[in-house]
């Protein structure tokens, strides 16, 4: 379902909660590289160490939580690790490609999200400086952009 934005009155894209480890170098990274990527803005990137994700994912443990990152669509439905890959994908320009090839072999996006879990501190270590910085101000100026009410 689409909504409008109330400035322009223009029909508005859905948006949809992508929850990331705010103290993991490699996840701050991928999270700012992905709203780069995010030219309509559909993604709402939220910690999940802070209160909107307790609500968006309730039913699950603190532990759990922390466990993956998490895609939460529009319509409540929750995705986490692998099995998030193509929604994520379905929703980036030219990401169709990958979304399908993630849904056709759901283990193989699983082993990726696996893969890179283990070794997301030795893999933060090989982003170049410039790559952080951009990820990092991404980060800030989508999360200043972000109210409460939107999410």
């Amino acid at each position: 379902m689409r909504t409008v934005d109330k400035s322009t009155q223009e029909p508005r894209e859905p948006r949809v909660a992508v929850l990331y480890d705010a103290e993991c170098a490699f996840c701050r990274w991928a999270m700012g590289m992905l709203l780069v990527w995010d030219r309509r803005g559909r993604l709402v990137p939220l910690t999940l160490q802070e209160p909107a994700a307790e609500s968006l994912l309730g039913e699950l443990t603190p532990q759990q939580r922390m466990e993956t990152w998490h895609f939460v669509a529009a319509t409540g439905e929750r995705y986490g690790g692998g099995a998030a890959f193509a929604p994520l994908f379905e929703l980036l320009p030219a990401g169709h490609p990958f979304a399908r090839l993630f849904t056709r072999f759901p283990a193989v996006a699983e082993r990726v999200y696996e893969a890179v879990s283990r070794h997301r501190n030795r893999l933060a270590k090989l982003i170049p400086r410039r790559l952080q910085r951009l990820s990092d101000r991404t980060l800030r100026e989508r999360t200043q952009l972000t109210g409460e009410s939107d999410r």
